[in-house]
């Protein structure tokens, strides 16, 4: 069987969104010739330079692929047999007494103080070490304690490995370490996990020294970004376009992680270096937190602004009422 493209071009594009779209403006500014395909997830690299994309052989020197997020529910024995709810699709749902939330990120936290404000018994494990991770520690003790002050019982570090429904009851057994604990609720819901990027052919392509993992990988003429949580500047977007057409770049892409969510009343933010980025090493920064009132809500307002000792502002972080003036800045 033969790989010989049928199209041919100097770059290919794959995927949407600001980004995709800004550095294709540059590119078709530059008289580069390019293909933009729509749906990076259906490219495939079947060897080096050439890709297949809804059965059409493409080939080219260089590709820009902006991956979007994958998801998938945890792997549980027994989960064919398990009552439960995907958080996702949980609006339209009314939960039936005591509840149990498996995650600790956006949804997991958004619908814990939900159900807990209208008086359900929550409780949510999750396995990484805190709530809400890809945000700064501040945000996050600051939601633990709401949490906390709403009756949600939180437990960290748990991998849960097995679930069953009986008789209306929903059991789910979770492991710390060599430790096996058992959780029974009316209402069990999951929160999706973050899953690796899928399969679009890499080993086809070449031998990555790169984790393809990474949120974004720069080797052998592919430009891979993975995830939807990332801010780029117009200028970084240039550099991608010239990295492309084989140009010298003076300065390197800035990789910038965007965290945001509504929760409540309230507006949840991390953009940019988080605290913890800092702790355990020798790096100096500096901090400054102002407090902002709520008037719609009891969690703790604030906006925190970390910078460099020389006074470069390298993190942003805070929790501020919803339609905060201002804030729109920010995103």
């Amino acid at each position: 069987m033969t790989s010989r493209p049928k199209k041919q071009t100097d770059i290919v594009l794959a995927g949407s969104g600001p980004l995709i779209n800004t550095v294709l403006d540059a590119l078709t500014y530059s008289h580069a010739k390019v293909i933009h395909l729509p749906r990076s997830s259906g490219v495939h690299f079947i060897k080096k330079g050439v890709v297949v994309y809804e059965g059409e052989r493409i080939g080219a020197k260089s590709f820009f692929l902006v991956m979007p997020d994958q998801k998938r529910l945890p792997n549980l024995k027994g989960i064919d047999t398990t009552k439960f709810v995907e958080l996702e699709n949980s609006k339209e749902y009314s939960p039936k007494g005591s509840i149990l939330i498996l995650g600790g990120q956006e949804l997991a936290v958004v619908a814990a103080m939900e159900f807990a404000s209208k008086g359900y018994a929550v409780s949510m494990i999750y396995k990484t070490d805190t709530l809400l991770s890809s945000y700064d520690i501040s945000v996050q003790d600051v939601i633990t304690r709401h949490l906390k002050k709403l009756k949600v019982r939180t437990q960290s570090s748990l991998a849960t490995i097995a679930s069953v429904t009986k008789a209306n009851k929903t059991y789910v057994l979770a492991r710390s370490g060599s430790t096996s604990k058992k959780f029974e609720c009316d209402s069990l819901f999951i929160e999706p996990e973050n899953s690796a990027l899928c399969d679009i052919g890499l080993d086809n392509y070449a031998d990555f020294q790169t984790d393809p993992a990474d949120p974004v990988l720069v080797e052998h003429g592919v430009i891979l970004i993975s995830g939807g949580s990332h801010v780029f500047s117009l200028n970084d977007a240039e550099a991608y376009s010239r990295m492309l057409r084989g140009k010298r770049i003076v300065k390197p892409p800035y990789y910038v992680q965007d965290s945001w969510t509504t929760a409540g009343n309230v507006e949840l933010f991390s953009f940019g270096v988080m605290e913890q980025s800092f702790m355990d090493t020798h790096i100096g920064y500096k901090k400054s937190i102002a407090k902002i009132p709520l008037k719609t809500s009891d969690i703790t307002g604030f906006i925190k602004v970390l910078t460099t000792l020389t006074g470069k502002i390298i993190g942003i972080s805070g929790i501020v009422e919803s339609g905060y003036q201002g804030i729109d800045l920010l995103k």
